[in-house]
């Protein structure tokens, strides 16, 4: 599943993830910060491997060796997969598994060698629900607003949570002191990295 940051593919390859674990013997989601081949060694602890004096290279090809052996079906999710060299560079040490079912999320446009599934956000009804969702305060006659918001922003899932959260912690139902269309002003003017009324918020995204 590929397609911008935020746009929701770890989100839905979480939700796969969980909705479907029973169906596989074995299941593990990691994310490639250093890439590929190091969030894979991070599967040698739950599987019982101990290195000793190995370079990595020797250290992957255990831990393959392991994970081949493993009763079928196997999930794996690689989850921040952007690199394309690196992806490149892996994925005939993947294909080495045909016992896992492979999901990634990686931001790259395209990869010859696997399907994709372009993720571009939530749909019109969805997006505005997550908006209202974290701010209840949205008016009917502020939906063309948000819509405006919305483009704005790419229809950025993250962002749309982030903005829905930050409205919400400068207005109440008593007093308004940030409207949508000062928002939607910001982020013409300024751009989205400008805003002048902005402020800390909790979300699941890490």
């Amino acid at each position: 599943m590929n397609g911008d940051g935020g746009m929701g593919k770890t989100s839905l390859a979480s939700k796969y993830y969980y909705q479907y674990a029973a169906d596989y013997a074995h299941v593990a989601f990691v994310f490639s910060e250093r890439g590929i081949a190091d969030a894979l060694l991070a599967l040698a602890v739950p599987l019982g491997l101990h290195f000793e004096r190995a370079d990595t290279t020797q250290r992957l090809e255990a831990l393959l060796t392991e994970m081949a052996n493993l009763r079928k079906p196997c999930l794996l999710v690689i989850d921040n997969a952007n690199d394309t060299a690196d992806l490149h560079a892996n994925y005939q040490r993947l294909r080495r598994c045909p016992n896992f079912h492979l999901l990634l999320t990686p931001r790259i446009t395209e990869f010859a060698q696997a399907a994709t599934l372009r993720i571009e956000g939530l749909p019109d009804a969805q997006a505005l629900d997550l908006f209202r969702k974290n701010y209840p305060l949205l008016r009917p006659d502020e939906e063309p607003l948000f819509y405006q918001i919305r483009e704005a922003v790419g229809n950025n899932t993250l962002v749309l949570e982030l903005l829905s959260k930050n409205l919400m912690n400068f207005n109440n139902a008593l007093r308004t002191r940030y409207a949508l269309a000062d928002l939607l002003a910001a982020l013409q003017e300024k751009g989205l990295l400008q805003l002048p009324q902005t402020a800390a918020v909790r979300t699941d995204y890490q």
